[in-house]
């Protein structure tokens, strides 16, 4: 049996209006964010879902709930999906963090299989907790809200696959969305000072803040 999973970007939050490299900063949802809820709620009303699985940050929980309420489920809170510990980059704004620490922004930009936060996670430590939350999704005596499948053996997730989806979502993604980001401003003003430290998207966090399966 072929297992499809839906991997949801959480909504606008507080934190990116206010150029914020949140980290695990639980930020309320904006009201931006609320209306990007009800369209996206929407969009699966009709979806087959076994399970919704949800990082416990407020931001990716709304975004869980957006799509529950069409499916009578309720969202699994799952640590292990929650976003990077950015120890003390974290709530900072974004060209403070360009100011303050400089070397790590860079790999952030360029190479982030290489990241370590000072004070947080590694981005190896990332991968793995995220592998081990998708790997024991469904073990017996869990609970997981249903008598859905456990997921089979597969190849966990490595750096050159984030590498290769940052650098998709750089080139067409933003390319498409840029001139409507709240952010997009700021960040482009970040991006001439200090040569791109921070693309708007982080890939591997944002895809594992909410995981419907």
């Amino acid at each position: 049996m072929v297992t499809k999973i839906y991997l949801i970007r959480h909504c606008q939050s507080m934190g990116n209006i206010e150029h914020k490299f949140q980290g695990q900063y639980d930020a309320d949802v904006s009201p931006a964010g609320e209306k990007q809820l009800e369209l996206l709620g929407l969009r699966f009303r009709n979806e087959h879902i076994d399970a919704i699985y949800t990082s416990p940050l407020k931001r990716a929980r709304a975004t869980a709930e957006a799509i529950a309420k069409y499916h009578n489920m309720e969202p699994i809170a799952e640590p292990g999906l929650i976003e990077i510990d950015c120890g003390r980059m974290e709530n900072l704004l974004l060209t403070d963090v360009a100011r303050l620490f400089p070397e790590v922004a860079l790999n952030w930009d360029r190479s982030p299989e290489l990241c370590e936060f000072p004070g947080g996670e590694t981005m190896r430590e990332v991968y793995e907790r995220v592998n081990a939350a998708l790997d024991n999704r469904g073990e017996p005596g869990q609970d997981r809200g249903g008598d859905h499948p456990r997921r089979g053996p597969s190849e966990p997730v490595r750096p050159d696959t984030v590498r290769r989806a940052h650098r998709h979502t750089k080139e067409r993604g933003l390319r498409q969305h840029r001139g409507q980001h709240p952010d997009s401003g700021k960040r482009r003003a970040a991006v001439r000072e200090h040569k791109r430290p921070f693309p708007p998207a982080r890939e591997y966090a944002q895809a594992a803040d909410t995981l419907f399966i």
